[in-house]
């Protein structure tokens, strides 16, 4: 199969909501129609400088980064392409904020239409316990038969450009991707650019509508964008922004839809994103007169978003709450269940909104991009519970290289409890960068006074 490789490696300057020093890597795709038939997949990746090794070389500092790319027909299980890359970066100063940079990246591959597992490892080649493995399913369908359209890439920066050498050069515009796809504080608009193509020739007439929007997960219409275009053009690229400083931290979904003008839909696609705005409330919408319950987001919540609601609250309840849900019938049993769950536990019920949900959920947003793994979501981890239910530490010391001991590292809580500590282990195969809880001081956690033992090669 014939493969079109590009790889460009691009240093952007994003600040970013919660710089850590936690290794971040992220991956996205999109898929765009290509020649003879075939689709052009992009593939976008980050590192973020704060989380990698440096060491001094010479004047500098320097730091190696991997991505190691496979690609698998999903079908018969054969292996299409598999290549590693090397990624270096290097800097004067590694104090202050010279480290609060993402490293973002973009590698391009043409593939027969058809459906695809793509594995994605980006790893610290100094640090080399660091290392997040992503896998995705994608489908590329064929866009040569009727009116179709590309995925939607989400952009933090859009401009003009003429430089046809970068990767992210894309029809007189310079599109730099969002892999985390995360946005607010700091990252205010949101870019999107998308392709329409076989306008012309699928005997489409006269003018059509193309509308974006971005909605909630319960599909409200919270921004729209619209304009009129002719259909003269086999194929068209369109782009815009949206400003989300005035959403709350939550998921959305952004969505646009080409129609003809008497509103029948031709195509459509939509992309899901997150927006992290630290100083607007998360329950916005909940008032405190009247009928809390009709004002709130749950009274029109779909019943596979209550459930997944419950599901992240797996911390908090307890057996009854618990046994109480999973024998309710209607969704709206659950709606108000839910409801008076976050109610209990709200510490100021004549306040707008409920702190203790907004910081719960922030903290499970945190952990899902610290601590995920191959097979489980970052706070189903043993440090993403930990994180999610106690906060983040006040210290951490890592141990990744000691010559008789696996990987650890202890989390310092000085001003819970009277000073606690938790220990984590890479108790399972070297260089899994699976972490075990093996010991804790914290009351009702797991403790074992011979954890060192445990840590033993």
């Amino acid at each position: 199969m014939r493969l079109l490789l590009l790889f460009l490696v691009t240093f952007i300057t994003i600040p970013f909501a919660n710089a850590n020093d936690y290794f971040k890597f992220e991956f996205d795709y999109s898929s765009f129609r290509g020649d003879d038939g075939k689709a052009i997949i992009e593939l976008y990746f980050s590192f973020n400088k704060r989380g990698l090794m440096y060491v001094k070389s010479g004047d500098q500092y320097e730091s190696r980064t991997t991505i190691n790319v496979e690609i698998n027909d999903k079908k018969n299980g054969e292996q299409v392409f598999t290549k590693l890359y090397g990624m270096p970066s290097s800097m004067n100063d590694t104090t202050g904020n010279n480290r609060d940079q993402k490293l973002i990246g973009q590698l391009n591959f043409s593939l027969n239409p058809g459906d695809y597992i793509i594995r994605v490892t980006g790893a610290d080649a100094i640090d080399t316990s660091n290392f997040i493995t992503i896998e995705r399913e994608v489908s590329l369908a064929n866009n040569d038969l009727n009116v179709s359209m590309s995925d939607i890439q989400l952009s933090s920066q859009l401009t003009k450009s003429e430089n046809k050498s970068s990767s992210f050069y894309k029809n007189t515009l310079e599109v730099v991707p969002n892999p985390e796809l995360l946005f607010g504080n700091n990252l205010k608009r949101v870019y999107y650019y998308y392709e329409i193509y076989k306008l012309k020739s699928s005997g489409i007439s006269g003018n059509v509508e193309l509308v974006a929007s971005i909605r909630d997960l319960n599909n409200k219409e919270l921004m729209k964008l619209k304009k009129e275009i002719s259909t003269g053009s086999e194929s068209i690229a369109d782009y815009g922004m949206f400003i989300i400083d005035s959403l709350p931290s939550a998921s959305y979904i952004l969505n646009v839809t080409v129609s003809d003008l008497s509103g029948g839909v031709i195509v459509s696609k939509e992309k899901k994103f997150f927006v992290y705005n630290s100083n607007i409330s998360q329950d916005i919408s909940l008032t405190k007169t009247g009928d809390d319950f009709m004002m709130s987001e749950y009274a029109k919540m779909r019943e596979e978003l209550v459930d997944a609601d419950f599901e992240l609250a797996l911390y908090l309840r307890d057996m009854n709450e618990t046994n109480t849900y999973n024998k309710l019938s209607s969704v709206d049993e659950k709606r108000r269940f839910m409801f008076n769950f976050w109610k209990r536990r709200d510490p100021d019920p004549s306040s707008l909104q409920n702190s203790f949900k907004i910081e719960y959920l922030k903290r499970i947003t945190e952990a899902n991009k610290l601590f995920k793994d191959s097979f489980k979501d970052g706070w189903r981890t043993d440090r993403g519970r930990i994180y999610v239910l106690y906060g983040k530490p006040e210290s951490i010391d890592r141990y990744p290289f000691e010559q008789d001991k696996v990987g650890y590292e202890i989390w310092s809580y000085p001003g819970l409890e009277g000073g606690v500590i938790c220990v984590f282990g890479e108790v399972q195969p070297s260089g899994s960068g699976i972490y075990e809880l093996i010991h804790s001081t914290i009351r009702g956690e797991l403790r074992n006074d011979n954890w060192e033992y445990q840590l033993r090669r």
